[in-house]
């Protein structure tokens, strides 16, 4: 169990899916429930989950566009910690498909295929069928079969766009919900949550408080509530309790977002809330937060347009990376046409001109993460490197050859090494796990340098490489453009 700043444990999570996802039942709505008892299991073939991706995420397994869903079934970062994803990777873009449906097996026993209220019925899943097996032929096609499934009167930009507006509205708070603070009674609805509940309500507490005042109308689960039901909002003792016992300021953990520490801490306001208190600390995009970040939890003095504020915020981020995804696309295509109509050797009438194995890529076997140029909660205001997601313990090596100006330690971007490559540039390898080499050393283009790691400040195994005018922070230029100049495309 992780450590806050403060030294103290945080405090046990409910063992169960995580209650911002989970809607309440619709009696008789004819949606598909989790099922309770023995007797029949809950799983779908891997052609079903294929089919679930490819309504999701477009069959896109690693994708990642910063809106808070990740990977080809798009799961929450919180629905990922809860059912046991972490063991895999830190974010579901960053694991393989069949950890993606692995965990996802999970979340349909609990959840059933509400979970994905859209997809689920556009693909047919339901829960019991037959489990996945991985590994076949069968499985292995499914991709491509179920890329072109049809899609209901809608394009794909359309159809995705309206998954997008769903996900929006079941995290928003209801809009007709009583105003913050307020002591007295709701009544439940399809597609409350007591997160939403609470967070829309002003509940003291969250809705661990709203849980413990009204335990004897939801029962022992807490992932379960029934429309018509009448809930306790305020005067309760037990929230009180909950209340008190919060502490002022929490530090930012790895894998954590502004939403899993406001539902941990029972912020009042929730996530929006969070990121208005601490807007000063977290800069313009409520989706960029560093670990070791400080964030005060006392959110009492946010108003209602801060709050919207703070939605708008995201949204605004959410559209730049939607924009920034569709330059990185322009930009591989440019780099790959250049690549597929360059002079692959040297020959008589241009004798300087390199070989293939003069620059090669700094890894292999990776998914593309955070981009350069990138806003977010950096030092700098942007992402000044492109990160590579791999595996710890993957080969590092250098992208051209050249000498070892640094080898070493270095803070933030814990074990790295930078390289001149004695034409004004230099690279560099950040939170390596090993180093290979040492300064002054020479090297060539594809000697391993060291292998990736999770060093310093970083969320999760990975290579940051950069591509300087200098040997130090600050001179970066974009490391594909660069990379993509002499002929190596990522």
């Amino acid at each position: 169990m992780l450590l806050s700043g403060k030294g103290r444990h945080r405090r046990r999570r409910i063992n169960q899916t995580r209650i911002a996802i989970v809607t309440a039942v619709s009696a008789g709505a004819g949606v598909a429930l989790p099922l309770v008892g023995a007797g029949q299991a809950s799983a779908a073939s891997v052609e079903t989950w294929d089919r679930v991706a490819a309504c999701e995420s477009t069959n896109n397994w690693q994708i990642n566009t910063g809106n808070g869903f990740y990977g080809g079934l798009q799961f929450t970062q919180s629905t990922w910690e809860e059912f046991g994803g972490l063991e895999y990777a830190p974010r579901a873009d960053l694991a393989t498909k069949e950890q993606q449906i692995t965990i996802a097996e999970k979340v349909l026993a609990v959840q059933g295929p509400g979970a994905w209220p859209v997809c689920s019925v556009e693909a047919g899943l339901t829960a019991g069928g037959p489990a996945p097996v991985f590994g076949t032929e069968e499985s292995s096609d499914a991709a491509e079969e179920a890329a072109p499934a049809p899609q209901p009167e809608e394009t794909t930009d359309s159809g995705r766009a309206s998954r997008e507006e769903t996900r929006t509205e079941a995290a928003a708070a209801p809009e007709t919900s009583a105003p913050a603070g307020s002591a007295g009674s709701y009544e439940v609805v399809s597609g409350d949550t007591l997160s939403l509940i609470a967070e829309g309500n002003g509940v003291a507490g969250g809705w661990k408080a709203l849980y413990e005042a009204n335990r004897d109308v939801v029962g022992s689960d807490p992932n379960l509530i029934y429309p018509g039901q009448q809930l306790t909002l305020g005067g309760s003792a037990a929230q009180e309790d909950v209340a008190e016992e919060q502490p002022a300021a929490h530090t930012v953990q790895r894998g954590e977002t502004l939403a899993s520490i406001a539902e941990d801490h029972g912020v009042d306001g929730g996530w929006a809330a969070l990121y208005a208190a601490n807007q000063d600390v977290l800069g313009g995009d409520p989706a960029a937060i560093s670990v070791g970040q400080e964030l005060s939890l006392d959110t009492s003095g946010v108003t209602a347009d801060q709050l919207s504020a703070a939605r708008a915020a995201l949204e605004a981020a959410q559209a730049d990376s939607a924009d920034r995804s569709s330059r990185d696309e322009s930009r591989e295509e440019v780099a790959q046409t250049a690549a597929e109509t360059s002079t692959p050797a040297a020959s008589a009438e241009s004798p300087a001109a390199e070989s293939s194995a003069s620059y090669v890529r700094p890894v292999e076997g990776y998914t593309l993460s955070a981009y350069y140029g990138q806003a977010g909660g950096w030092s700098s205001g942007y992402h000044t490197g492109q990160d590579f997601a791999v595996p710890t313990g993957t080969p590092v090596q250098a992208v051209a050859s050249g000498t070892v100006v640094s080898a070493a330690y270095d803070g933030a971007y814990g074990n790295q090494v930078v390289i001149d490559h004695g034409d004004g540039t230099f690279s560099q390898y950040a939170h390596l796990s090993s180093l290979a080499v040492s300064a002054g050393q020479q090297v060539g283009a594809g000697d391993q340098i060291g292998l990736s790691g999770s060093t310093g400040n970083s969320t999760g195994p990975h290579l940051h490489f950069e591509i300087r005018t200098s040997p130090n922070y600050g001179s970066d230029v974009d490391p594909v453009a660069w990379l993509a100049g002499h002929g190596v495309t990522i």
